[in-house]
């Protein structure tokens, strides 16, 4: 796991937790925050990155998928409305949508653990 930068007085209800898919930072999550903040205009704050699981079909791993790269990392809610369309553009998803569509690829640790971490 990767350490987190979440303040002492960090509050989950006060954010939205946000994945960027396939983006690797080289070691360097800290350049990756900085050049969204900047591009984007808000104060995200990086959480964590993890590889996905492989696609499987008719119960078998699919040759060549998985270990693509998510970094997650954490939205203040009152910056969602100036974030919501640009985020599009750099492929940026919401927690909850991206469990719905792809949480056949997501580790369970990482499924338990933000299901605690957002839903207490």
């Amino acid at each position: 796991m990767n350490p987190t930068n979440k303040p002492a007085d960090f509050k989950t209800h006060e954010y939205v937790l946000c994945v960027w898919c396939g983006v690797t930072t080289d070691g360097e999550p800290e350049k990756m925050i900085e050049y969204l903040n900047e591009e984007l205009g808000t104060k995200f704050i990086y959480e964590r990155e993890f590889l996905t699981l492989p696609d499987t079909r008719n119960g078998k791993p699919v040759h060549n998928s998985g270990n693509r790269t998510e970094q997650l990392f954490w939205l203040p809610l009152i910056d969602v409305p100036t974030v919501a369309v640009p985020r599009l553009q750099y492929q940026i998803r919401w927690w909850d949508d991206y469990v719905d569509h792809s949480h056949k690829i997501v580790p369970m640790d990482i499924l338990n653990y933000y299901a605690k971490e957002i839903d207490p």
